[in-house]
């Protein structure tokens, strides 16, 4: 008798971690949902512009770090002067699969084009000064 008395009160404590177990893994799909809207949202709520740059990059981003200089200049004056937004990538509202060096072209609130990689950047760094750009 003590050995069923020992495993019928296993039963709720199980009962209770599977409970537990469903809840972190509901509020975890709901936290993952929810980051890609409020990226979004705040995306669109960085500038009031019709376009604008968001730019991605972190401290121990080499490519980051051989393009400050550039980026630095582009954020102070440009030939089409087009805010750039600099933003660190391991803000918690960016998201997990972004990659640095990214500018992130908003236009009319919303996503226009994504440009990734140190060459692209500097590419499109090249595009605005020469009047080439369109979002």
């Amino acid at each position: 008798m003590a050995k069923s008395l020992s495993r019928n009160s296993k039963d709720p404590l199980k009962i209770a971690l599977y409970v537990v177990a469903g809840i972190f893994v509901f509020f975890i799909a709901v936290l993952v949902f929810t980051r890609e809207q409020d990226w979004e949202d705040y995306l669109a709520d960085l500038s009031d512009n019709e376009t604008y740059f968001v730019y991605l990059y972190t401290a121990d981003c080499t490519f980051c770090v051989q393009i400050e200089d550039e980026v630095a200049d582009f954020t102070q004056s440009n030939a089409m002067s087009i805010e750039l937004i600099p933003l660190n990538a391991y803000n918690p509202v960016v998201p997990e699969d972004y990659y640095t060096p990214t500018i992130i072209v908003v236009h009319n609130n919303e996503i226009a084009q994504t440009v990734v990689g140190m060459d692209h950047v500097l590419d499109l760094f090249d595009e605005v000064e020469a009047g080439t750009f369109q979002p």
